[in-house]
């Protein structure tokens, strides 16, 4: 139960660091077509947006109210074509704070609609539920797949072999949680069904081989870092040394104490 905590109150603090971070976004797209199927990850200073398009867009996710919304709002304008709903991957609230209120009379739904609605920031967010399974929408199908003891939460496109992927694994972006084989194990798993394109919550999207690689190296050196150092900081300061283009090394702050616990 205390690790349940520490890792509660990482993920508030991975929220509120990330909500800080947001309005010095550096913004860019990330297009993956399959067909007549496209997929825009939009990424803020290491957040991810995405937005589906077919002949309506879905959107997944924001910026939880930060500066990067804007820029995200243009670039849906910019595809002139209408948003036929919202999905929120998760309760993390940087991921969808004032989220009716850029795209107002829009339908919000998640599987996590009960949990978003008990927190204060929640409470009057017009979000639905939706339980896990799969839905076809505009042509598209969409499956969602919660690991409740993880704190994790995928949104796969079969179709498209594409899979939104939060809290499993992070690429080119600061942030180990344990328990590091479980979740990447995950991550293989998907590979196995054919999935072939990986987004993450936060970082860079890519290959799904790519994007393994980059987790489990990252994950190796964690680990054998965390063992061979005594506290969180001299091993912050090595696992930062080691991956100085990473984004998000702030956070090391909020997560590698989690390795230290026990």
């Amino acid at each position: 139960m205390k690790n349940k905590g520490i890792l509660v109150l990482g993920f508030f603090s991975l929220g509120v660091l990330l909500m800080a971070s947001c309005a010095t976004a550096n913004e860019n797209v990330a297009t993956r077509k399959t067909g007549d199927v496209k997929v825009h990850t939009y990424s803020a200073d290491g957040a991810n947006a995405v937005v589906v398009e077919h002949n309506r867009l879905v959107i997944i996710d924001s910026f939880g109210g930060s500066e990067a919304d804007s820029g995200f709002k243009a670039f849906v304008d910019s595809l002139n074509k209408p948003v036929d709903r919202i999905f929120i991957s998760h309760t993390d609230d940087h991921h969808w704070i004032n989220i009716d209120k850029l795209f107002p009379n829009t339908d919000l739904y998640s599987a996590e609609a009960a949990a978003i609605k008990a927190t204060p920031q929640g409470t009057s967010l017009p979000v639905k539920s939706l339980p896990a399974g799969s839905i076809d929408i505009d042509g598209v199908q969409y499956e969602f797949v919660t690991y409740s003891d993880l704190g994790s939460w995928v949104i796969k496109l079969p179709a498209q072999k594409i899979a939104m992927v939060h809290h499993l694994g992070y690429a080119e972006f600061h942030v180990p949680l344990p328990p590091l084989d479980t979740r990447l194990d995950i991550l293989k798993g998907l590979q196995k069904e054919g999935y072939t394109w990986f987004i993450g919550g936060h970082g860079t999207p890519m290959e799904a081989g790519r994007f393994i690689s980059e987790v489990e190296g990252y994950n190796n050196f964690v680990k054998t870092t965390v063992a061979a150092y005594e506290t969180p900081a001299e091993a912050k300061e090595a696992i930062a040394a080691r991956y100085p283009s990473w984004g998000g090394a702030y956070l090391l702050d909020v997560f590698l104490p989690l390795f230290y616990t026990n």
